[in-house]
């Protein structure tokens, strides 16, 4: 259960969440973006755009009773790494003392409204101890944190703000497991096995069980470093250990058949692929 936090001290919400709730004993903020609320402006400076995002989600800290000092994570946007510096020398000057919050920084292509930063909070403070009623933040996450929840939330922010990023290793696999959603680094997966509805999906020493097709998993990868080898089988290039009697003979112990009629083709594109993945 949730509670609302709301201040015109920052940007109204522009779309169908809170600027920030309470949830139990945490407060969490919505991204914020550089918005003067007064004004509605966006600065062009991005130390500008850094210092007003940083004022905006403490504006909504101190409308729930909470400092900056109460901050345990936070999550950092930016539109571009070579302003990392910039946005670093005006983040380091609102946290300070010997235990700093963790912090996750991304570059993304894009960000509302075209800003260059955006910020979010999450913060405990034991005073917020009661119920409430969930509303519309974007997500909250329950403590003790599953970092498969975090990262599914976190690509479900990515998703929904049609937000995507530079970085191939940063591409995420999306799925849900009984109602628990999961989200995988597509390049850390091995093999995808289908069996009718079902698919099988080998992350290192995990196993997942999805319902979809393997045609529908197959849409959401990045097949630079994949090739479906046959009816049922999605290889991950970069995990085959080698090519034995015309089988994939992956580095997970697993062995794939690759489909007859089309082995030398099949092949060829392995190797095309293995190739220039290596340029």
């Amino acid at each position: 259960m949730a509670t609302k936090i709301a201040t015109d001290k920052a940007p109204g919400a522009i779309g169908p969440y809170s600027q920030g709730v309470v949830a139990g004993n945490l407060v969490y903020t919505s991204g914020q973006i550089p918005v003067d609320p007064a004004t509605g402006k966006v600065e062009e400076c991005v130390k500008a755009q850094t210092k007003q995002s940083l004022e905006n989600v403490k504006a909504v800290l101190a409308a729930a009773g909470c400092t900056m000092e109460d901050v345990f994570k936070t999550t950092v946007f930016i539109k571009n790494m070579d302003d990392f510096g910039d946005i670093n020398e005006v983040y380091a000057t609102y946290f300070t003392g010997d235990v700093l919050p963790a912090r996750s920084c991304v570059e993304v292509a894009r960000l509302p409204k075209d800003v260059k930063v955006e910020i979010i909070l999450a913060t405990g403070s034991d005073q917020y101890l009661r119920e409430g009623y969930e509303l519309h933040a974007f997500a909250y996450l329950m403590k003790p944190y599953d970092v498969m929840q975090v990262r599914a939330t976190i690509c479900d922010y990515f998703s929904r703000n049609q937000v995507s990023t530079h970085d191939e290793d940063m591409e995420f696999l999306r799925f849900s497991v009984q109602q628990k959603k999961f989200c995988i680094k597509q390049r850390e997966i091995s093999v995808i096995e289908s069996e009718g509805r079902v698919v099988y999906i080998y992350h290192g020493d995990e196993k997942y069980r999805a319902y979809q097709r393997l045609n529908t998993i197959e849409q959401k990868l990045n097949m630079k470093y994949f090739l479906r080898c046959n009816q049922s089988y999605i290889i991950n290039v970069e995990q085959v250990d080698g090519v034995i009697d015309y089988d994939f003979h992956m580095k997970n112990g697993m062995v794939i058949p690759i489909r007859k009629r089309d082995k030398k083709d099949i092949v060829q594109k392995y190797y095309q692929k293995k190739s220039e993945l290596n340029d």
